[in-house]
């Protein structure tokens, strides 16, 4: 099996396009409810919830792992 090594800016880039599909795929609602919550420090912003944390990380772990 050939190995690919991706470097650090393509693993961010790809984990961000994957997550992002992941989000766009689930109802607006379910997304919201579970991967997203209100961000203290941005007025009108969200961040991410512990469980959209762990999903991205995982996201960036197996891509470096590639």
């Amino acid at each position: 099996m050939r190995k690919i090594k991706l470097e650090n800016e393509e693993i961010y880039e790809t984990a961000n396009k994957l997550y992002e599909l992941f989000m766009e795929s689930l109802e607006k609602e379910v997304a919201d409810r579970l991967y997203f919550e209100s961000d203290p420090d941005n007025k009108n912003g969200t961040r991410n919830t512990e469980k959209g944390k762990e999903l991205y990380f995982g996201i960036e772990s197996v891509l470096e792992e590639l």
